[in-house]
């Protein structure tokens, strides 16, 4: 597994992934954003040449918002997305947050037991926030500034 920072090179392969992934997934130009923003940037990691997982971050001062972790169906439960979110938390520090936020579909899971295992807590509920199909999402948080990452 090698982690780098998210680069137009993953993009193809980033909007494949999220094809499989997300009923409605983000597009190229949408994927764009994570190298083309100020406020915004994206971790990667690959095996063998191959993108197996990838996760952006949205930073305002000091709090930034996860706005996407995927992994591909061939390399989940192997630890992509634990260090996925790990490389966010520690770029998110970098940037100089002190607390960080994501949204999560009510009823998954996989990705809720991950974020709580990682020191996440439940901070609230967006009624009806996803589509396709319509759902809950879990806010959730974690404080950066006691170095817990």
């Amino acid at each position: 597994m090698h982690i780098e920072i998210f680069s137009e090179k993953h993009i193809p392969e980033a909007a494949e992934i999220e094809k499989i992934c997300f009923s409605d997934p983000w597009s190229e130009d949408s994927l764009g954003y994570l190298c083309s923003s100020d406020t915004a940037c994206g971790v990667a990691a690959t095996e063998d040449g191959r993108l197996a997982a990838y996760g952006g971050i949205e930073h305002v001062l000091d709090t930034a918002s996860i706005i996407n972790i995927a992994v591909h169906p061939d390399f989940r439960r192997r630890g992509y997305g634990r260090a996925i979110l790990s490389a966010l938390e520690s770029k998110a520090c970098e940037l100089g947050a002190q607390i960080i936020f994501l949204d999560v579909r009510e009823s998954n899971e996989p990705a809720k037991s991950l974020y709580l295992s990682s020191g996440y807590r439940i901070a609230g509920i967006r009624r009806g926030y996803y589509s396709h199909p319509r759902e809950n999402a879990i806010v959730m948080a974690k404080d950066l500034s006691s170095g817990s990452e």
